[in-house]
């Protein structure tokens, strides 16, 4: 079943990569000599003279991709509204498949507004050597603030050239996975129910465990997955929304691993247990493309 599967999403993606080069000569006759590297040259002499069935593949424009938007981690604080902004590259590899390379900035914020009892929060935080005050049976509010560049790279599938009832459209969906580096610090405190500082500045530093380190940042492997729909506003221009997720494998994102207990008392049962689920990032980002090249020399990007 497995290998059935696996064949017949070979079959569509060949489907879509020949579509895609039929609809280059059906829309624009035969693409221009100007338009095909040295490289491929004999190809498209030998498509010419009615000797190979398919036209040479042009050289393309290069896209570059402006962004910002909602950014919010899936973690263990109640998050508050972050935001994300970035740029990337992106280069079409043929008619279906492309390459994405860009950086974000990430900014993400979260309170938990339930507040912890002191005696569990010291326990927590004396592990990371970190300064403490407070009661038993005080309740304390955990704030924190979230830092991240994100560079990364991923695999882009363009869904509309598995299309064979239309020649062009001016909306496109695709998707993509990869993988790049979260570089991350945070800043954690707390706050006691009358605004005063009780923790401040926990920051990634002493939180982080197994990680490089460039600078103030904590740098720890991800991976990413996003989904785009695209509208071409112009030749060269068009708009795009795209949603993403970034998995990472450290819970300390939000300057939180532990479960909560209600329980006030000494003991060191009452830190609570590790959380299961690591931390990630999602963000919701609305972005503007431009493609670069000389039109002389170069087609629009081939997933349009």
């Amino acid at each position: 079943m497995k290998k059935l599967t696996l064949s017949i999403l070979a079959l569509i993606l060949t489907a879509g990569v020949s579509f895609g080069q039929l609809r280059e000569v059906d829309n624009g006759g035969t693409p221009e000599e100007g338009y095909i590297p040295e490289s491929r040259m004999e190809q498209h002499e030998a498509f010419l003279d009615g000797e190979y069935r398919m036209p040479a593949k042009p050289r393309s424009m290069w896209v570059v991709g402006l962004e910002g938007g909602y950014s919010q981690i899936s973690g263990d604080v109640k998050p508050e509204f972050g935001w994300d902004a970035g740029i990337n590259f992106r280069k079409a590899l043929g008619y279906a498949t492309s390459l994405r390379f860009g950086v974000n900035y990430i900014q993400n914020n979260g309170l938990d507004e339930d507040g912890e009892p002191s005696v569990l929060w010291n326990q927590k935080y004396n592990r990371m050597g970190s300064a403490q005050t407070g009661s038993p049976g005080d309740t304390y509010i955990h704030g924190y603030e979230n830092k991240a560049w994100f560079p990364y790279g991923e695999l882009v599938l363009n869904v509309n050239n598995i299309n064979f009832h239309r020649e062009q459209t001016n909306w496109n969906f695709n998707v993509g996975l990869g993988a790049g580096a979260f570089m991350w610090q945070t800043d954690t405190e707390f706050n006691d129910l009358n605004g005063q500082d009780v923790v401040v500045d926990l920051d990634g530093e002493q939180t982080t465990r197994n990680s490089g380190e460039i600078g103030e940042y904590r740098v720890i492997p991800a991976g990413t997955a996003s989904a785009a729909v695209s509208y071409r506003a112009g030749d060269r221009v068009s708009i795009y929304l795209q949603p993403r997720y970034i998995k990472t494998w450290e819970d300390w994102l939000d300057g939180e691993r532990f479960t909560d207990t209600n329980e006030t008392g000494a003991g060191e049962d009452l830190v609570g247990d590790v959380t299961s689920d690591k931390d990630g990032n999602f963000s919701a980002n609305i972005g503007l493309e431009i493609a670069l090249g000389d039109k002389e020399k170069r087609v629009q990007p081939l997933w349009w």
